[in-house]
């Protein structure tokens, strides 16, 4: 079995696809969603290590799902990723509570260093790094 799960949430999903096949090469079970909301329905069944959310979405944004996925109490780590870094953007991806954000498009080597990085931070204190 796998260490840990990566749960990918992208609208695009010829990315998502690109994404699960990454993260499964690095030996990691991944499970692919659509949407903020349809994150928000499966999360409590599938407790993932970690949570890459796409920041621009329809309907719901990133920093829309990761504030109702906090308010609900889930504190998985989450890892927000965007095509486009601004200081504003990081800056309101932090205070929401994720753990980072990245930059697309993402690689092997920077899946694998957060994973390693965030994924021993469950139940950890939210307030440390």
């Amino acid at each position: 079995m796998a260490p840990g799960c990566i749960f990918v949430v992208d609208d695009d999903a010829s990315l998502r696809r690109a994404l699960q096949r990454l993260v499964r090469s690095l030996d990691i079970d991944c499970e692919l969603s659509p949407s903020g909301e349809d994150m928000l329905v499966r999360l409590p069944a599938l407790r993932p290590t970690l949570v890459l959310l796409d920041i621009h979405m329809p309907e719901k944004s990133g920093l829309e799902t990761l504030a109702d996925m906090r308010a609900r109490g889930f504190d998985v780590p989450t890892v927000m990723m965007t095509g486009v870094e601004t200081v504003d953007t990081r800056a309101a991806c932090l205070s929401g509570g994720a753990g980072d954000m990245i930059c697309k498009p993402i690689d092997a080597k920077t899946i694998s260093r957060i994973f390693d990085r965030l994924a021993g931070r469950q139940g950890a204190d939210p307030g440390h790094t």
